[in-house]
């Protein structure tokens, strides 16, 4: 042991989301809530979109791992 007057810091990891190794489909996502206000679409680990059915009857749920495929779904059944 030595006599190091520095208190050691420990050391920080970096932090890394799932999902956002796609930061150029952040603007995709942005232009999508701003056209479909009534679809969430959260990171929970993996990407999931719950449309409501129309009626308020249900919900229509898409997960994916990545952000990419969710949004490629969405545009499937939300022209």
């Amino acid at each position: 042991m030595t006599d190091d007057p520095t208190p050691r810091q420990p050391r920080k990891r970096p932090r890394v989301l799932p999902g956002f190794s796609e930061g150029d489909q952040v603007p995709r996502l942005l232009d999508f809530r701003a056209a479909h206000p009534e679809v969430t679409i959260e990171l929970d680990g993996f990407w999931r979109a719950v449309i409501p059915a129309p009626g308020g009857d249900g919900e229509t749920v898409v997960c994916r791992y990545q952000l990419r495929d969710v949004l490629d779904k969405l545009s499937e059944l939300l022209p």
